[in-house]
């Protein structure tokens, strides 16, 4: 009898070695890579000023509501900062054998309307199992509460970004992060938002991972932290920032790139100098992860001296794999 349930025991064992070696290695394939990448120069501004030199600098108006509130002067590094990150998720999406479908948003399809289109062409053909990335370049502004109630808007202060208005004026309009951050939110899979423009840490949500006290010494502690609750946490959703709330971000025009941006390439891999592939300096085990980049990019990351900015980062309190070879 003995004999029989030594037997017994090892035809268990060996079943259940079975069965978690194939859980092990028939694991799901990963899903397709999204990528829509926006960069927006202002170069249809509506206004030409010519410097006592001769010299011819480019705004655009800047509207919210039908109220205009300021000028977005043109930049020098956005566009090519768009296009290099698409380069650089592509090639890492094409090493991980990964099908990947990309939109890139510059010159004068930076309006409202096209990224609305992007984000929506994107929810209606994402799968759960998908990898969707956002990036965004551009100018950012931040109105506080009593501004807005200057515009007929009396509510908390809120950050947005500055996209293109849907006509051939040269004007640019403000989007409003929190709308555009609900819109992402919806589409499937596992949402990667990263930014490089003015008080992008409106992209950070509230279980954030970071930061520290002492990093928000430029914020309004009481609303970060006693109205913590009252922030919308979107499931799924990692963001990483080029600056803090209050704080601006720049660009580096010798080497055509902001300085954020330059250092988010350097963690994935892209090296603009060379125009090629040289390795994500963030990959650790064969594996590249959200928190390994961003740590990668708060580490490394040297803004313009005295006015350099704070790169910041959320997500849940697990790391995810991004890409694996």
């Amino acid at each position: 009898m003995k004999k029989y349930k030594s037997l017994l025991l090892i035809l268990i064992i060996l079943c259940l070695f079975l069965s978690s070696c194939e859980l092990f290695y028939s694991a799901p394939s990963p899903g397709k890579v999204w990528i829509v990448s926006y960069g927006n120069d202002y170069s249809y501004g509506d206004i030409h000023r010519k410097d006592k030199d001769g010299n011819i600098t480019i705004y655009s108006s800047v509207y919210y509501g039908d109220k205009q509130i300021g000028a977005a002067q043109k930049l020098d590094c956005t566009k090519n900062d768009a296009q290099s990150v698409i380069k650089a998720l592509k090639i890492l999406a094409e090493k991980d054998i990964r099908d990947c479908y990309s939109i890139e948003l510059i010159d004068n399809k930076t309006t409202k309307k096209n990224l609305e289109d992007a984000i929506e062409f994107v929810k209606n053909n994402a799968k759960e199992n998908d990898l969707v990335f956002f990036y965004f370049s551009s100018h950012g502004y931040r109105i506080s509460g009593k501004a807005k109630a200057n515009y007929g808007d009396d509510t908390a202060s809120e950050s947005f970004i500055v996209v293109k208005q849907d006509n051939d004026k040269g004007y640019s309009e403000l989007y409003c992060i929190s709308e555009l951050l609900d819109k992402i939110a919806s589409i499937p899979g596992q949402k990667i938002v990263m930014g490089d423009f003015c008080h992008s840490g409106s992209l950070v949500q509230s279980d954030f991972v970071s930061q520290t006290p002492n990093e928000y010494k430029k914020m309004d502690l009481n609303y970060v932290y006693e109205n913590k609750d009252k922030i919308k946490v979107y499931p799924n959703m990692y963001c990483l920032s080029a600056a803090r709330y209050n704080e601006v971000s720049w660009e580096n025009s010798d080497v055509l790139h902001g300085y954020f941006t330059l250092t988010l390439l350097e963690a994935l891999g892209w090296n603009d100098f060379t125009n090629d592939f040289i390795g994500p300096k963030a990959l650790k085990n064969g594996e590249l992860t959200f928190f390994g980049i961003s740590n990668y990019v708060k580490k490394n990351f040297k803004g313009k001296g005295d006015e350099s900015s704070v790169p910041m980062y959320s997500g849940t309190s697990e790391d995810v794999v991004l890409f694996s070879f």
